[in-house]
């Protein structure tokens, strides 16, 4: 097994290649030209130090990404789950396809998790691609007992 290491503002570029690869997988169409600079650019900048993103990855054997977890903390409001209000969400959970079946997802999921558990975060939220989800569900994730559903804006004629 590779070693897992926190993510750094350099890794931007590869972040955003997984997160294409995962959002791909989950269906959505990845064609629209601008988000791949955005997510560039959010990842250098939100993972700097200080800022909001924390990430743990894997390297590959060629200088590129093969895992990554990716993770940040909001402020919701308090609940008997979360008494402080504070949520985790896990973003970008991404193993490359040559690298997959080698344990790089459980393995930076679980640094992610830990790093959760070190900051005092009882809660943490994730979607989960079809393929991820016996891995999450592994790790402790279950289904929510609430219907979760998603509004988008819609280009209106």
């Amino acid at each position: 097994m590779r070693p897992v290491r926190r993510a750094t503002v350099a890794d931007a570029p590869e972040l955003t290649r997984l997160r294409e690869l995962l959002l791909e997988a989950m269906g959505q169409d990845v064609s629209e030209p601008t988000w791949r600079d955005a997510a560039r650019t959010a990842f250098a900048d939100r993972l700097a130090p200080g800022r909001d993103l924390t990430a743990f990855v894997i390297d590959g054997e060629d200088g590129t990404l093969a895992a990554s977890a990716v993770g940040t903390v909001f402020d919701s409001l308090p609940g008997p789950n979360r008494p402080d209000g504070r949520t985790g969400w896990l973003l970008n959970l991404a193993t490359a396809p040559d690298y997959r079946g080698r344990g790089y997802g459980r393995a930076t999921c679980a640094a992610l998790l830990d790093w959760f558990h070190g900051q005092g975060v009882r809660r943490v939220e994730m979607h989960a691609s079809p393929a991820g989800e016996a891995l999450a569900k592994s790790l402790g994730f279950t289904e929510p007992t609430s219907v979760a559903l998603t509004w988008a804006e819609q280009r209106r004629l």
